[in-house]
């Protein structure tokens, strides 16, 4: 199909969202059009490059693999990634010129956002709520490290009167519940599954906390943000730091630290700070995000 695409359409660039079409998308080029003068542009969103299972940076060892990378990775016009610490990971990583890789942030604040944020919550306790709430969401999984964070709650739970909910769903749904039980949290945590609607929950939380090991980017941070919600973040690579201005509109605290994550947490219940960052956020809206897609493609093109 792909090769019946190109002969027929021969198309001016290919862009590629998805890791599997990668290499047939370099095969097609050098195997079945060796000449043809189009551009191939590879969007990474994957937010563990270059990194070990506890997010620290490593030296990724010599394969085959990796050298057969390195080399069809050549065939490449450009790389997008969604953060600048993703550009440095990448070109550490498979040893891909800088100045080829380029930052587009994924787009996030659109008509549809802008619906979602207006809606009412549907969660009881921020519909009613008594005590403040802290709103945390993702999939259960390591990555998202959500245990840390119901460690650092347990421990904000002996200074402030506070609740938890965390939107999402996944493999470790049943060691998140045994956990919650063993902690004695089952009437202060509440793991309601996915929803619809994730800004106008954390429009009514008195913080968002992100507790993950990886970034990428991370759109609920930005859509926090937007909403007017305090964040508190992990340092997580790579993502975070960047939208959150280095701390100048969050508070980002060492990872793994269920201590540190505690006392930022209870920093923002206690001080109730305002978040003020409407110009900071345009970068990641729709127009901006494809503005730049455009812009950088008719260069490219050039």
């Amino acid at each position: 199909d792909l090769k019946k695409y190109m002969q027929k359409n021969k198309p001016d660039v290919i862009l590629e969202n998805a890791s599997p079409y990668t290499m047939p998308m370099i095969l097609a080029k050098i195997l079945i059009f060796p000449r043809s003068q189009t551009k191939l542009i590879k969007v990474e969103h994957l937010g563990g490059i270059g990194l070990d299972k506890q997010g620290r940076e490593i030296k990724v060892p010599f394969s085959f693999k990796m050298l057969l990378l390195k080399l069809l990775y050549t065939q490449l016009s450009q790389v997008f990634v969604v953060s600048e610490g993703m550009k440095n990971a990448f070109a550490r990583t498979y040893g891909y010129p800088p100045n080829k890789i380029q930052t587009v942030y994924n787009p996030v604040l659109d008509e549809n956002f802008l619906k979602k944020s207006s809606c009412r919550p549907t969660h009881p306790w921020l519909i009613k709520k008594d005590i403040p709430v802290i709103v945390a969401a993702g999939t259960f999984s390591p990555v998202k490290n959500h245990i840390l964070l119901f460690d650092a709650f347990k421990k904000l739970r002996k200074q402030i009167s506070c609740r938890l909910i965390v939107f999402g769903d996944g493999t470790l749904r049943p060691v998140y519940e045994k956990e919650i039980r063993k902690m004695h949290l089952s009437d202060d945590i509440s793991l309601p599954g996915y929803t619809s609607q994730l800004p106008s929950e954390i429009k009514y939380a008195d913080c968002f906390v992100c507790s993950s090991i990886v970034e990428s980017f991370s759109i609920v941070i930005v859509e926090a943000l937007a909403v007017g919600c305090p964040v508190v973040s992990t340092d997580a690579q790579y993502g975070p730091k960047e939208i959150l201005a280095q701390g100048k509109y969050g508070i980002i605290v060492q990872n793994h630290n269920a201590d540190k994550l505690k006392e930022a947490m209870a920093s923002v219940l206690i001080k109730k700070p305002e978040v003020n960052c409407q110009n900071w956020l345009m970068q990641f809206s729709s127009a901006s995000v494809i503005n730049r897609y455009e812009s950088l493609i008719r260069k490219i093109i050039k």
